[in-house]
């Protein structure tokens, strides 16, 4: 399978009284991760290319990031910079997320026009444990 990169984007939406971020789809670049099975979240599997350019990162402790999603490949769909908060090493959590996550996990019927065996909002917790952690400099730029 390989190293791979992923990108999830997602909605700020508000379900029954509570705010989370709505997971709208997983942009995966390697089709092995893709064609492996579901998402054992319920965030719906694309295939995209997600590249990273930390060329503007000026120091071990901080700099610019600059991000883009392209799907299909070879058109930009996404653009985003961010300005580096911290960088965590080693395997020691990062901060919590301000917010869980809010996935629709759906599994059709067995047949054409059959109810679906799995249709359900599931809220999820996710806590990255190792990685560099990226504050929103600025939004979107395309």
């Amino acid at each position: 399978m390989g190293a791979y990169t992923e990108f999830v984007s997602y909605v700020e939406v508000n379900y029954q009284g509570e705010k989370y971020d709505f997971a709208l789809d997983l942009v995966l670049e390697n089709e092995a991760v893709l064609f492996l099975g579901r998402e054992h979240s319920g965030m719906p599997k694309v295939i995209g290319h997600v590249g990273f350019d930390r060329k503007n990162c000026g120091s071990s402790d901080g700099g610019a990031l600059t991000a883009y999603v392209e799907r299909p490949l070879g058109h930009r769909r996404i653009q985003f910079a961010f300005e580096a908060d911290a960088r965590v090493h080693g395997a020691k959590p990062l901060p919590p997320p301000e917010k869980r996550i809010l996935v629709l996990r759906f599994f059709p019927g067995p047949g054409v026009g059959d109810d679906p065996v799995v249709r359900e909002f599931v809220s999820l917790h996710m806590q990255v444990t190792e990685g560099d952690k990226f504050g929103l400099e600025r939004g979107p730029s395309s």
